[in-house]
């Protein structure tokens, strides 16, 4: 993963989260990236422990850290880091479930789970365990 200072804006955001009580999983492939495999991308994909009815929350949080609302779960934050917010990832069990299958793991000078991938032998490919995303090399 790559690194980001403590006092970055990602390193806000997820203080900001912790803040409203609000606990996340990064999923997708920054999550994947974290546990070493060869891929890129440009956002941090969080599962957020919020019902979906209550995104005005997780938006007065970007608003007030000085980021811009792309679309209604993605946002760019003040240095150009972008996020996307999910509620409700596909093919995971409850959030509490999950959580239990995470492991911390340092980002932006906070501690964040990180849900856990598996990298088939079979070469470079990729099966996300904890998103909604498949990754095939």
């Amino acid at each position: 993963m790559p690194y980001r200072r403590p006092n970055s804006a990602l390193g806000a955001f997820l203080q900001a989260l912790k803040e409203e009580k609000i606990r996340c999983i990064l999923i997708g492939a920054m999550a994947a990236i974290e546990q070493g495999a060869p891929l890129t991308t440009i956002d941090y994909d969080f599962w957020v422990q919020l019902p979906e009815r209550q995104y005005v929350r997780i938006l007065t949080i970007i608003k007030r850290l000085g980021g811009a609302i792309i679309a209604r779960t993605l946002y760019e934050l003040d240095d150009g880091t972008q996020v996307n917010v999910i509620f409700n990832p596909d093919g995971l069990r409850a959030f509490n479930i999950e959580l239990k299958r995470c492991y911390s793991s340092d980002l932006g000078g906070h501690e964040v789970r990180v849900s856990p991938s598996r990298i088939e032998e079979t070469g470079a490919d990729l099966v996300e365990d904890g998103g909604s995303e498949s990754f095939k090399g």
